[in-house]
């Protein structure tokens, strides 16, 4: 995306990462709080489908899940260690 600047991060496919976005924010390398085994260090992962809204920055060794959309996030920060999971459940059409 437009401004967007993705680094040290794993990205799934149908991703949309919004403009002037920032995934694998800053200098602090705090273990994730969910997965401190696996995340732990400097890589953020983010989940299929995911939507990060416009201007989020997100920290180092976070992990975004599957379909989580802008009215998941509470804040255009996401600090190091942190995990976002979708809030309601997804729809699916039959």
């Amino acid at each position: 995306c437009k401004n967007a600047i993705v680094h040290r991060s794993i990205v799934d496919k149908q991703c949309w990462i919004g403009p002037g976005c920032h995934v694998g924010y800053g200098d602090d390398y705090t273990l994730n709080k969910d997965e401190p085994d696996y995340l732990n260090c400097g890589i953020t992962v983010v989940g299929k489908g995911a939507k990060l809204p416009p201007g989020l920055k997100v920290g180092r060794n976070c992990r975004i899940g599957c379909w989580v959309e802008r009215s998941d996030f509470d804040d255009d920060f996401l600090p190091s260690g942190s995990t976002v999971e979708r809030k309601t459940q997804k729809k699916y059409r039959v």
